[in-house]
Formats: structure tokens, sequence, C-alpha cells
């Protein structure tokens, strides 16, 4: 049980480490920490507690608790500010490469990266875990940059924010190519329901979407077996409906898309302004 406390404790400093630095990672003048009443501590205690009972605690699970470290470093950035700074997500994804090169071990395993090293000669496991590290940093960067581009360009509004591609590049790097983009479905549902209740208990059309991408990728992280099970399970359901339905369902997705895309068009002025308003309240230091 000693374990535990230890465990609790430790995300409990780097708790009140997160409270302490989100303003004055992101430049603000007024340095009041966000999140009082010691709850921040406890979330972030209770994660390295779950990572530590679902993952372990050898030496090689170190990197996935730097990146829960990070993850929830750059969510209290996100909460207060609604930014994410490059001085956390630049330098964490150097650390994500080199962790990977020190651990390879399950960067390399996931989906036969190692016969895929063996094909492209590269016979040092450190090496291929560097290489597949930068691949993941690659992919989760510029898939969800080009989502950005695309749907900011038909909508007319910026839908998601350079830092959160910046976020997705640094997670790559610790989760692999395939892994960081597996993390995008648990990441989507869980902004669903964080989007919802923040617009709802806030009224702002303005939420920030980097904590959902960093639960996905917690989600993806723990439970990837299970995930893959079940994406796997619906894809031999969706083939199994037969070519009808398919054309059926592509169809009402595509309308449903077009009505959502119509709708952030037609309010885009008014989003456009609530989001500055909200922006001129945060009090930042002038370059």
């Amino acid at each position: 049980m000693w374990q535990w406390g230890a465990v609790l404790l430790a995300g409990a400093l780097f708790g009140r480490l997160c409270r302490w630095s989100a303003p004055r990672l992101v430049d603000l003048e007024d340095r009041t920490p966000p999140f009082r009443g010691g709850w921040w501590e406890l979330l972030n205690g209770l994660t390295f507690l779950w990572l530590w009972t679902q993952l372990g605690h050898e030496v090689s699970s170190l990197k996935w608790y730097v990146l829960a470290g990070l993850l929830l470093l750059l969510t209290a950035t996100d909460f207060h500010t609604k930014l994410i700074p490059d001085r956390v997500t630049y330098p964490g994804a150097i650390a994500g490469i080199l962790l990977s090169a020190i651990w390879p071990g399950d960067v390399t395993a996931f989906f036969h990266h190692a016969s895929l090293g063996r094909w492209l000669g590269i016979q040092d496991p450190q090496a291929l875990g560097a290489v597949v590290s930068v691949c993941g940093a690659l992919a989760g960067f510029l898939s969800l940059e080009l989502f950005r581009r695309c749907f900011g360009l038909l909508a007319g509004l910026e839908v998601i924010g350079m830092g959160d591609c910046k976020l997705l590049l640094m997670t790559g790097a610790f989760l692999g190519p395939e892994m960081v983009l597996f993390s995008v479905v648990p990441g989507v549902f869980c902004g669903l329901v964080l989007g919802t209740a923040y617009t709802w208990c806030v009224r702002t059309p303005h939420f920030p979407f980097g904590p959902a991408l960093g639960l996905g990728a917690l989600v993806a992280l723990v439970y990837s077996t299970t995930l893959i099970r079940w994406i796997t399970e619906a894809s031999a359901w969706f083939v199994s409906l037969g070519p009808g339905l398919h054309l059926g369902l592509m169809i009402v997705l595509t309308i449903l898309m077009i009505l959502l895309v119509l709708r952030i068009r037609r309010r885009a002025a008014e989003y456009s302004r609530r989001i500055e308003e909200d922006y001129a309240r945060l009090d930042r230091r002038p370059p």
C-alpha cells in the first residue's frame, strides 16, 4: 500500500507544479494559479495511480509517466488560457524521441515495426525506436493539420488551433504513428463530452480541445488492445451491412457533415467575435 501512497504523492506534487507553472508558461501577467481547492493535485495523483495499476512499475514505464505529466500540464494551460505553449510541446516531442530510443520495445512491437526495421535495414533497436518515434510525431501533426486546414476552409472558421496539432506531434513521438492515429478516436468522443459540458457551463463556443486529445492518448495507451478490437469489430460489422446500407450511411453522414459546415459558416462571424472576446480577457504580457 505504501507504493500506492508514493505514486499518489508524486502525482499530487506534479499537480501542484502544474498549477504554479500554467500562467507562467503562457506569459500571463496575472500569475494566479488555476484550479484552486486542491482538486487538480488530486486529479494528477489519481492519473498517476491509474497508470501505475494498468502499466506496471518497470523502469521502461517511466516514459508513460513523462507523457502523462506533459499532457496534464498542457491540460492546465489549455483550460486556464485556451493556449498550448510551444515551450512544452517541442521539448516534449524531443523527450518522446529520446525515451523511445532508450526504451524502444513498445513503439517497435506495435504493428510489427520490428519487421519493418529489418526490411529497412535498421538492425539497432534504439535507432528503430527513434525512427518510429519521429514517424509518429509527423503522423500526429500532419493528420490534424490537414483536417484543420480543410475543415477551416470549408467552414470559414478556424475550428482547431495550431497548438492542438503540436500537442499531437508531441504525443506521436511517444506513441508511434499508428497508435497516435488510433488515439484520435477516443479523443473525439472525449471532445464531444467535454465540449458539450464546457459550452453548457461557460456559455461559449470556444472550448479547449487539447485536454480531449490528451485524454484520448492515455486511453489509447492503456486500452490499446481493447480499442483495436472494437475498431476491428466495428469495421467487420460495417462490411457485413452490404452495399445498399453502405451507400445509405455514407449519404446520411455526408448530409450531417454538410449541415454542420453550413451551420458553422452561418455563425462564423459570431463565433469569431466571441472567441476574440475570450482571448481579450486574457491579460497577456506583451512580447
